[in-house]
């Protein structure tokens, strides 16, 4: 009772704290606006964003036209393919986040009680992986599934996967060995029970303000890899394949890079605002 009270009085410090911190909610405004867009965008746009019409190929960003972003080289309306772009980056993103923070998780703070050789041949695992940049293991990884959405989240959720064994690990061997886990030991306490009774309540504080900000990771990742043409295919508007695409032609329609760009980088820097606000308010020696 006095452990769930604890934690309880250190969920309130925390929220209190991200109250407090300006930057954290500027970047849930933003998240709240995106959100929202990609909520009811598709229902409320005029095109859709796959439609054709070759008459109006690099139409210039204009409120008479209706296309408040131009169109692109198909003459495609270039605002709803960002919403729905949008969309799926942040459906892909969280999506590859939640799967490896739950399977990675889980097998770090494993591996932390157990300890031995299984804890030295996962460490060292994750050590060489850690060791080959994201876009490097993505390349590889898409060059033997193949392209398309469900094999880029395959491939996402492995990434970040063994990113979370070594974060969680590192959670874990932090509190393994205090009193109240030796003392829940002592009276024959099972491993599962331990886990989910005393040590994820203690570290999912930390694991959601990191998880946040790999959240954005995953975004940039998924970005890259769909820019390099292996990611999401075309006709299906990404945020990466859009920005390739536009590039072809970047001096004669600007616009067809420059928003899709820009929503990666609003999104991103809002992921990144309101993670560092998160890891900021859980950390006790953090907080202002």
């Amino acid at each position: 009772m006095a452990d769930r009270n604890h934690r309880s009085s250190e969920l309130i410090r925390s929220i209190r704290a991200f109250k407090r911190n300006q930057t954290a909610l500027i970047g849930f405004a933003l998240l709240s606006v995106v959100f929202l867009f990609c909520l009811i965008g598709p229902f409320i746009m005029s095109y859709d964003p796959t439609d054709q019409d070759l008459r109006k190929r690099y139409d210039a960003p204009s409120l008479k036209s209706g296309h408040l972003f131009g169109t692109d080289s198909y003459g495609r309306d270039v605002l709803s393919r960002v919403v729905h772009g949008t969309r799926i980056s942040l459906v892909l993103a969280l999506s590859a986040v939640s799967i490896s923070a739950v399977i990675g998780s889980f097998i770090g703070i494993i591996v932390a009680l157990k300890g031995g050789i299984l804890d030295y041949l996962a460490t060292e695992f994750v050590n060489f992986l850690m060791a080959f940049p994201t876009l490097l293991v993505g390349l590889i990884m898409l060059a033997v599934l193949g392209s398309g959405y469900n094999n880029l989240l395959i491939t996402l959720s492995f990434v970040f996967t063994y990113r979370f064994i070594r974060l969680s690990r590192s959670f874990a061997l932090g509190i393994k060995g205090k009193t109240y886990i030796e003392a829940a030991r002592a009276i024959g306490v099972g491993d599962l029970r331990i886990v989910f009774r005393h040590i994820l309540p203690n570290i999912i504080g930390g694991l959601v303000a990191i998880g946040s900000l790999w959240i954005a990771a995953a975004i940039l990742a998924a970005a890259g890899l769909s820019f390099l043409g292996i990611g999401i295919q075309p006709p299906t508007p990404s945020l990466g394949n859009m920005v390739r695409t536009g590039m072809l032609d970047i001096t004669i329609a600007p616009w067809v890079t420059m928003f899709p760009g820009l929503a990666i980088l609003i999104v991103v820097l809002a992921f990144n605002m309101v993670g560092d606000g998160i890891r900021d308010a859980v950390d006790p020696k953090l907080r202002s």
